[in-house]
């Protein structure tokens, strides 16, 4: 019966053939890291060529509230409207007489911008109504729900960009009810109006005890 010899043992490792070890293994996240970084280069590319992953961005000019249009705002939640100047209904796809509403939006502000006479203005809101009259669009307003008067002051003063003022402010505050916002608090008070659009925007602040608070605007347009 034979018997294996046994294999001979590995002589240890020099300190210098260690350190080579180490060194090489130092490597290893390296080549992963970079690995990472080139897929997600190439992702990235493949994006941007083919479009994909885009947010739907909104043209330029008069938000259209056809069929076509509502897609591109349901898309990027965001109205785009001149009120420099009478504005036709047809040109933004609405009816000659009509009185609709857009929004709100699940878990996203509607974001409306106001080209005004001083430049574009940005509100953020939870919905927006649209009323044309005799072929021309005659106010646009806008809603924001919430409660607390936290909500109230924090809406009102991103409001402050249509052209209202500190007085206004305080004016509104002197004229408000105590414990405004908490669940006995119902009243409906007009906060001011702002000018900065080069028309009249009216702003109004309504709360309905346990229903939470409302903040709401209207901007008139021309019609001539």
């Amino acid at each position: 019966m034979s018997s294996e010899s046994p294999a001979p043992e590995k002589p240890p490792l020099t300190p210098a053939e260690r350190r080579r070890r180490r060194q090489r293994r130092a490597w290893i996240p390296t080549f992963i890291i970079a690995g990472v970084i080139a897929a997600a280069i190439v992702v990235a590319v493949v994006l941007q060529v083919t479009g994909a992953g885009k947010l739907i961005s909104p043209p330029p000019g008069n938000s259209k509230f056809n069929i076509a249009g509502l897609r591109v705002i349901n898309g990027s939640a965001d109205a785009q409207i001149d009120v420099r100047t009478p504005l036709a209904a047809r040109s933004v796809g609405l009816p000659a007489n009509s009185s609709r509403t857009f929004g709100p939006f699940n878990g996203i502000a509607l974001e409306v911008d106001l080209i005004g006479t001083s430049g574009e203005k940005h509100i953020f809101v939870d919905s927006m109504h649209v009323v044309t009259r005799d072929g021309l669009v005659t106010s646009i307003s806008t809603s924001t729900h919430d409660f607390g008067y936290l909500f109230i002051r924090t809406q009102l003063a991103s409001l402050n960009v249509l052209g209202l003022t500190t007085k206004q402010m305080a004016d509104f505050q002197n004229a408000m009810p105590s414990g405004a916002g908490d669940e006995h608090s119902r009243f409906t008070l007009p906060f001011g109006t702002g000018n900065a659009l080069g028309v009249p925007t009216a702003v109004t602040v309504s709360c309905a005890g346990p229903n939470g608070c409302t903040v709401s605007t209207k901007t008139t347009l021309r019609t001539k």
